[in-house]
């Protein structure tokens, strides 16, 4: 029986291998297949023909279905702080994006340059003395 823990000792390539054959298709184990095919083998979760035909097994379903839940569940978790960090993301470029525009006015006023020549150097700065921050953080 296949159980939660046993699934997420699947490694990607394994993994990879279960979705494949779940798919009916019949696997080779050559070239960078053949180890987690061996292991998957090993563990029950395919079942050989021979080098080049191996099927998936019962079990092998079972930890299939048990790392489809646990990438769900794990990509589930995860989605709202992916949405929390967009949305301060967004915030921030918006923010950055004012203080820019009215920076560039001011010194378009002052140099007699447009406002988008200004923009175009303010930016510069800005990017040098972000890079600045980043290194000394």
């Amino acid at each position: 029986m296949v159980n939660e823990v046993q699934a997420s000792l699947i490694t990607d390539d394994e993994y990879a291998l279960l979705l494949i054959m779940q798919e009916g298709q019949s696997v080779a184990a050559i070239g960078r297949w053949e180890k987690p095919l061996d292991s998957l083998v090993e563990r029950g979760l395919a079942r050989r023909l021979d080098k080049f035909n191996n099927i998936i097994t019962t079990e092998g379903r079972k930890a299939c279905g048990a790392r489809d839940l646990a990438d769900t569940t794990a990509l589930k978790s995860l989605m709202p702080r992916v949405a929390d960090a967009q949305e301060r993301t967004r915030q921030g470029v918006e923010a950055a994006a004012g203080a820019l525009y009215l920076a560039a006015k001011t010194a378009a006023e002052v140099t007699g340059d447009s406002v988008e020549t200004a923009l175009i150097n303010l930016n510069l700065e800005v990017l040098r003395r972000a890079r600045e921050l980043l290194r000394g953080e």
